[in-house]
């Protein structure tokens, strides 16, 4: 995945930027944050996230990358978070960058962006949606961000197989891991980590 620009209609062959080139430019070198399997790429605000991203989406390190992410949020139904996915990675979080998007406008607040850092193009399972949707719902149980207003709180759509289900318990271990960074405390505030138990309920409870 690193050796990768991202896929999708008008990308431009040569100066798309590669996950890796992305990762050690010393921009954003320490606003990058690796995790066993996953990479969580971390921006300040909306204006830092434009600056690190760009806007244009057929050079865009994220393009049209599938992924997962979450800031912090002034909407008061989020409980202080936002947490999506989207197969258009770039397209999405450029929306979120605008104040058009009224309560989701990023604005002034911290958050990351998560992808799926190892193995290839045909083995990310962040290729499929359910999977996303799987992950998402596990990281707003993991930070307890929502109010059950959204369908964030139901079961996927879709049927998660047990390689999909594999990789939502993967990302979960790493984010345990990497709440704990001083960058990642930005976002999240004090550290969490779950219990044995606590883990096991939440994948139990999510079918996981």
């Amino acid at each position: 995945m690193t050796d990768t620009i991202h896929w999708g209609d008008g990308v431009h062959p040569t100066k798309a930027v590669k996950l890796g080139d992305f990762i050690v430019d010393p921009m954003n070198v320490n606003h990058c944050l690796q995790v066993d399997d996953f990479v969580f790429l971390l921006f300040d605000d909306a204006d830092d996230y434009r600056k690190r991203f760009g806007n244009d989406m057929k050079i865009s390190v994220l393009g049209s990358r599938p992924i997962l992410y979450f800031y912090r949020s002034n909407n008061t139904n989020r409980r202080g978070f936002y947490v999506g996915e989207s197969g258009l990675g770039h397209e999405r979080m450029q929306k979120h960058t605008r104040p058009s998007d009224g309560v989701d406008y990023i604005k002034g607040n911290p958050g990351v962006v998560i992808l799926k850092f190892t193995g290839t193009r045909s083995t990310d399972e962040f290729n499929v949606r359910a999977v996303r949707e799987l992950c998402e719902i596990l990281i707003n149980d993991f930070l307890d961000s929502s109010t059950g207003n959204y369908d964030t709180k139901l079961r996927p759509r879709e049927y998660v197989g047990p390689d999909g289900c594999k990789q939502a318990r993967r990302l979960i271990a790493a984010l345990q891991k990497a709440v704990h960074e001083p960058l990642f405390r930005t976002i999240v505030g004090s550290a969490k980590t779950l219990s044995y138990y606590e883990l096991k309920s939440l994948f139990t409870k999510r079918a996981v």
